[in-house]
């Protein structure tokens, strides 16, 4: 377990020197539209919540699909996590995530010949996503 702990922490956690200043001299900002950037409901998180999968693996948190629809009460924290998100606090539970090895060629004990799966945490990231392709199909 140790060798594919390694393995992954090397491929993963490499330094990406990303010079800002060269990214922006070929992005240009595009007019901000108003319906992008107003804060996400809690009738769209309702929504993405009933859109959610069962019987899906758990991220780096452990909550299953079925525990954000059983719960109404979720559904505020997520309203607010997914806004604090949208300002720019990105949660810890979207950064950390558990990987599985998947074997991918023989032999099977040199952690080279895989590649890893990362399970994330699906009832933020599920909330996140369904509302970006929302906002950018009204835009």
């Amino acid at each position: 377990m140790e060798a594919f702990r390694v393995h992954f922490e090397a491929i993963l956690n490499q330094d990406r020197n990303v010079d800002g200043e060269f990214v922006r001299q070929y992005l240009h900002q595009r007019p901000i539209q108003g319906i992008l950037d107003e804060p996400m409901s809690r009738a769209e998180v309702c929504e993405a919540v009933k859109s959610l999968k069962n019987c899906k693996s758990p991220g780096e948190d452990g909550m299953v699909n079925e525990v954000w629809k059983a719960h109404e009460g979720l559904i505020d924290y997520l309203v607010e996590v997914n806004n604090q998100a949208l300002d720019g606090e990105v949660p810890k539970e979207w950064v950390d995530c558990i990987i599985v090895p998947v074997h991918k060629k023989s032999p099977v004990n040199d952690p080279n010949n895989y590649h890893g799966i990362a399970l994330l945490s699906t009832g933020y990231l599920r909330c996140y996503k369904p509302y970006i392709q929302h906002r950018n199909r009204n835009w």
